[in-house]
């Protein structure tokens, strides 16, 4: 089982080494994008560039917002705790993250292969979540942000 306690000197608005840290507890992770609860893209792990990253990160703002739809209809609730939705090519899983007030801050999207035991799967991203939502001020998510675009040319 994996800590995800902040190593000594880490930098609060690198969440890099977490994802490092659920991509080793369940290798069969081929993505990970952590996206903001108003869509934008914060850190990503896996063969995405800039361009997929967002574009993924926009695409789950979108997805999680109509699955927050058919809770208000279906009287179930604002917004999902989680969902995963299974392809040929595997598995798709979205995990809601909170603040320390219950507010909806993120999400963490991964994509897995067909071989994923979801349990532990589940079970991994609900620890990052625990892990990270209370850090996720919005300080922290702009800061994030910050980082996924491109650097201005000297």
């Amino acid at each position: 089982m994996t800590d995800y306690g902040y190593p000594t000197g880490a930098d609060k608005i690198d969440v890099s080494w977490l994802i490092d840290q659920l991509i080793g507890e369940v290798p069969t992770i081929t993505y990970v994008v952590l996206v903001s609860a108003d869509g934008l893209h914060l850190a990503s792990a896996g063969n995405l560039d800039r361009d997929r990253a967002e574009s993924a990160a926009a695409l789950a703002s979108g997805f999680l917002s109509i699955t927050g739809q058919f809770g208000h209809v279906f009287r179930l609730g604002a917004a999902p705790e989680n969902l995963s939705v299974r392809y040929p090519g595997g598995h798709l899983a979205f995990l809601r993250i909170d603040d320390q007030a219950g507010e909806f801050v993120a999400a963490l999207i991964v994509a897995a292969t067909p071989q994923t035991q979801l349990a532990g799967l589940g079970y991994a991203m609900t620890r990052f979540s625990q892990a990270v939502g209370h850090a996720l001020t919005p300080e922290i998510r702009h800061g994030l942000h910050q980082r996924t675009l491109p650097q201005p040319a000297h």
